[in-house]
C-alpha cells in the first residue's frame, strides 16, 4: 500500500520480440534478391526485361551480344568491364550456394532472379570472366506475348506450306519431333508449337519435362517437371506416365531417355513433341539410334519409325544475323532396309 492507501501496481514488464529463424532467413533471401538486382541491372537487366531476347552474351573482352527473336544475334554498344562481369558471377554463385574460383571455374545453374538458365567462365579457362544467359520465357503471362506460327509466317521463317501439316498433327494426335543444331531455334519453335496445341486442344491435360523451364504451357490444364539432382529427366518421364498425361512434351532428349519416350509414344501417348539436337532430318535418326543404345537395349529402328509420325528440321540462316528458320518437313512413313523412309513435303516460299 502506498502511504495515502491506493494499492501500488507493478509496471507490466517489456516484452521484447526476438526475430525469429525464418524471418531471418527472410531478410537474408531479401539482401540477396536485391544485390541480385542491383548486380544484374544495367545493360543486363534490361536485356533480361525485354521479351524479344531469348539469349545474353557477354564476352571475356567485355562485348555485349543479345539474340532476339526473328532478328538474330545483335552486338550492343555498351561493354561490361572485367570487374563487373566477375562480381555478377561471384554474386549469381553465391545466391546458389556454390563457390567459383580457379579449382572451379564454371558456373552453371537458374538465375535466381527469374530461372533464366546462366553458364559463366572465369580464368584461368578463359582469358577473362564471361557468361552466357538463356532467357526464360513466359510465354503468354507477365505481358510477354504468346509466340505463335503466324510470327513464322510474318517472318518469312517457316515455308505456309508447312502450316497445315503441323495443324493436322496437332488434331490427329501425331508425335512430332523437331531437329537442328545448336542454337538453331528448336525451342522457340517448341513454344509455338506448344501454343498451337493448347489452341486446338484446349481440354488436353498436358505434361512437360525440361532440364530447365524453357517452354512456358499456357493451357489449363497442365504440370511442369523439371530434371533436379534428385530426379533426372528419364526419371520424370516415368513419372509423368502416372501423372494421366494427354500429351507429353519432352524438351531436348539427349540420353537413354530416348529410349522410354519412344517405348510411351508406342503404347498409346501420343500427340506430344521433342527436341533432338541433330543437322538434318535425316539425321536425326541417326542421333535417335545413338541415344536409345545409351539404354543399354538393342535398336529397333521399326519402333522409332512407328513411333514419330512428322519431323521438322531447323536452321540458322547462313548470315550475320543468323535468324532460325524452318527448313524442312517430313513426314515418318516406316523402314526400307536399313533407311528410314520419309516423305519430305517441298518449300513452297
Amino acid at each position: 500500500m502506498h502511504r495515502n492507501g491506493m494499492t501500488a501496481v507493478a509496471p507490466a514488464p517489456s516484452t521484447t520480440v526476438m526475430p525469429s529463424a525464418h524471418d531471418g532467413r527472410e531478410e537474408a533471401r531479401r539482401r540477396r534478391r536485391d544485390e541480385l538486382e542491383r548486380v544484374f541491372g544495367g545493360v543486363i537487366g534490361e536485356a533480361l526485361a525485354d521479351p524479344r531476347v531469348t539469349d545474353l552474351l557477354v564476352n571475356p573482352d567485355g562485348a555485349i551480344y543479345v539474340d532476339r527473336h526473328f532478328e538474330g544475334l545483335v552486338r550492343l554498344p555498351e561493354r561490361l568491364s572485367a570487374a563487373a562481369i566477375d562480381n555478377a558471377i561471384i554474386t549469381a554463385a553465391s545466391a546458389l550456394g556454390v563457390t567459383v574460383d580457379e579449382q572451379s571455374p564454371v558456373l552453371q545453374g537458374e538465375l535466381p532472379l527469374d530461372g533464366s538458365r546462366l553458364h559463366a567462365l572465369i580464368p584461368p579457362c578463359v582469358p577473362g570472366p564471361m557468361l552466357v544467359i538463356r532467357k526464360h520465357r513466359r510465354q503468354g503471362v507477365d505481358d510477354v506475348p504468346a509466340l505463335v506460327l503466324d510470327d513464322y509466317l510474318r517472318d518469312k521463317l517457316i515455308p505456309p506450306n508447312y502450316i497445315e501439316p503441323l495443324r493436322a498433327a496437332v488434331l490427329d494426335r501425331e508425335n512430332v519431333i523437331i531437329a537442328g543444331s545448336t542454337s538453331s531455334g528448336k525451342t522457340t519453335l517448341g513454344g509455338a508449337y506448344l501454343n498451337l496445341i493448347t489452341e486446338l486442344a484446349p481440354n488436353d491435360r498436358i505434361i512437360t519435362i525440361e532440364d530447365t523451364y524453357e517452354l512456358y504451357c499456357v493451357a489449363q490444364n497442365r504440370v511442369a517437371l523439371r530434371e533436379s539432382r534428385a530426379r533426372s529427366m528419364r526419371q520424370l518421364l516415368k513419372d509423368a506416365l502416372r501423372l494421366r498425361p494427354d500429351r507429353i512434351i519432352f524438351g531436348e532428349v539427349r540420353d537413354a531417355a530416348a529410349h522410354d519416350l519412344i517405348m510411351a509414344w508406342n503404347t498409346g501417348h501420343n500427340g506430344g513433341f521433342c527436341t533432338v539436337h541433330a543437322n538434318s532430318v535425316r539425321d536425326a535418326f541417326g542421333r535417335l539410334e545413338a541415344l536409345v543404345q545409351q539404354a543399354e537395349v538393342p535398336v529397333v529402328p521399326k519402333s522409332i519409325a512407328s513411333a514419330i509420325q512428322l519431323i521438322v528440321g531447323m536452321q540458322r540462316e547462313p548470315t550475320g544475323l543468323h535468324r532460325r528458320r524452318v527448313t524442312e518437313l517430313a513426314y515418318v512413313r516406316g523402314v526400307s532396309g536399313d533407311e528410314y523412309t520419309l516423305e519430305h513435303v517441298a518449300p513452297e516460299w
